[in-house]
């Protein structure tokens, strides 16, 4: 009696766990991720037009897979201001205006650009995807902040 009670027991659990398993597999593919990876956020903004080169060291990197909207922030150390300047040109970025005092910004723990009063940012959309790049001439002339985001 004991066996025939554990194998209606098994047979009834046995769905019930699959389907369970399946679903919470099913959310977690849809819900969004952000994790530290230098080389899945390097590979999201090239794809949306930053141009960088294999030789400009991401200090940081952080990608945010969405089931539509995956993300991308990358701090860029490049090796001069001319090169900051190349990859802003290259990247088909227009003229940079000052960061308004309104707008929030990633803070600095969170890899975020100190607030200065010399901050610049510029912006591109082309097809729906965002790139955004944030730098400093003055304080920080070799260091680039980026996000990209593709919607």
């Amino acid at each position: 009696m004991l066996l025939i009670l554990v194998m209606v027991i098994g047979l009834l659990a046995g769905p019930v766990a699959l389907g369970w398993y399946a679903l919470r597999s099913f959310d977690r593919g849809m819900s969004v991720h952000t994790y530290e990876s230098v080389d899945a956020a390097r590979s999201l903004a090239r794809a949306l037009g930053l141009a960088l080169a294999d030789d400009d060291h991401v200090d940081y990197g952080e990608y945010t897979s969405a089931f539509r909207d995956p993300g991308a922030y990358l701090v860029v150390d490049t090796s001069s201001p001319q090169r900051l300047a190349r990859i802003v040109h290259d990247s088909g970025l227009p003229a940079p205006t000052p960061v308004p005092t309104e707008v929030s910004l990633r803070s600095v723990g969170q890899h975020g650009p100190p607030r200065t009063p010399t901050l610049l940012t510029s912006t591109v959309q082309r097809n729906g995807n965002y790139l955004t790049a944030c730098w400093d001439p003055v304080r920080a002339p070799r260091r680039l902040y980026v996000s990209a985001f593709e919607t």
